[in-house]
């Protein structure tokens, strides 16, 4: 493409050439007079290559390009937009084939202006913490829909000190967030991991850092959520919409964090999608005297919707609900042994990496407390369910 615009100088400001089989974009002529441009939309053609700097001078005034969907692009030189560094507010490379390996540490170099990036459905096998690090005031990034993304690794968005959002979602091979993944990104506040289906691994303070994180992971396919989601203080709501919880004992945690008085459950309704005595329940709203129960007493401290319900099955004497209880016994007592192995690893990492933790020791603190407490909260539910199977039969 060289063809110029004369007729347009100083007038056009959203040029759209999306859906061509556009090539190749060189020469110094092919956007002269364009110089009021602010928005230029080329994705899904066939570029095999970004427009040239000589191609994109004129534009000195251009807010947003967009060269999605051009799987041929393929790489990203050192200064690849240096032709818009005072200009360029928002980019997308969704789409174009972009790996690790061809992603120069200084494409993204000198744009000073950039606060959205959108990098997604490409094949980057981790972020690239190098290239990004150079947007310090980079606000939104999506790195979404990567199928070779494998974790989240430690500090992964270093530099990025106003980026308040970030797109994750749909990363298929996604399994892990390591420990202080986001540290040095104060300013972020949501992430979105929905349709990470294969993601269940989180490090202790993996959200440590941001104060104020509101999380999504809709449709993840969970049937259990990890407690690293929902416990930290850091963390104030999470979004679990689409996955099918199984409220036995291992949610009471989930539920007293839905229930403590704060705005954590706001993000979705979260419902519960087995035992069949609480299908369809919203979690968070299952109280004494919502479902109906019969004659059945509050059992011991825990006074909750659930372990009334498995009580009134084993009191109609259905025997597969019955043998529930005994499962349920195993999972406290290995609850137990969770949470006291909880205890030693957070103690363990306050001391053996000080330069990190001192100035979360507080923190630690508080977690170290929390796992005892839930250590002793699950050996009296230990002691709930056998009395409870010992009084139905």
């Amino acid at each position: 493409m060289t063809a110029s615009f004369p007729a347009l100088s100083f007038q056009l400001e959203h040029l759209d050439l999306s859906l061509n089989r556009i090539e190749t974009i060189f020469g110094d002529r092919a956007f002269d007079g364009l110089g009021s441009l602010l928005v230029l939309r080329l994705q899904s053609n066939a570029l095999t290559s970004l427009p040239s700097q000589e191609a994109l001078s004129p534009l000195h005034t251009l807010h947003s390009l967009d060269l999605g969907g051009n799987k041929g692009v393929g790489s990203l030189p050192p200064y690849a937009f240096k032709s818009l560094q005072q200009s360029l507010n928002s980019l997308s490379l969704r789409g174009c084939g972009l790996t690790n390996a061809n992603l120069s540490g200084d494409a993204f170099s000198r744009l000073s202006a950039l606060r959205f990036l959108d990098l997604s459905f490409n094949a980057f096998s981790s972020v690239p913490t190098s290239a990004l690090s150079q947007l310090s005031l980079l606000e939104e990034l999506s790195v979404g829909g990567n199928s070779r993304l494998h974790k989240m690794h430690s500090s992964c968005l270093k530099g990025l000190r106003r980026l308040s959002r970030l797109d994750v979602s749909n990363s298929t091979s996604l399994r892990k967030v390591e420990a202080e993944a986001f540290r040095t990104n104060e300013h972020l506040k949501a992430i979105d991991f929905d349709g990470c289906r294969r993601l269940r691994t989180f490090e202790p303070l993996a959200f440590a850092g941001p104060p104020r994180l509101v999380l999504s992971f809709a449709d993840a396919g969970w049937t259990r959520v990890p407690e690293e989601v929902y416990l930290p203080e850091s963390v104030a709501s999470v979004d679990l919409g689409g996955n099918d919880l199984v409220c036995d004992c291992e949610v009471i945690p989930l539920y007293e964090r839905l229930t403590d008085g704060t705005s954590f459950g706001n993000a979705s309704v979260v419902e519960c999608h087995a035992p069949d005595a609480l299908r369809g329940a919203q979690l968070a709203s299952v109280e004494d005297g919502k479902k109906e129960v019969g004659s059945v007493p509050t059992p011991g401290p825990l006074g909750s919707s659930y372990s009334q319900a498995l009580l009134l099955a084993s009191q109609m004497k259905y025997s597969v609900l019955v043998s529930r209880y005994c499962q349920q016994a195993n999972e406290a007592v290995v609850g137990v042994s969770h949470y006291c192995q909880r205890v030693r690893n957070m103690s363990a990492l306050i001391v053996s990496r000080p330069e990190i933790c001192l100035p979360l020791l507080s923190v630690g603190r508080k977690s170290v407390s929390h796992y005892c407490q839930r250590a002793r909260n699950t050996t009296t539910y230990l002691h709930v369910v056998m009395d409870s199977w010992l009084r139905s039969t």
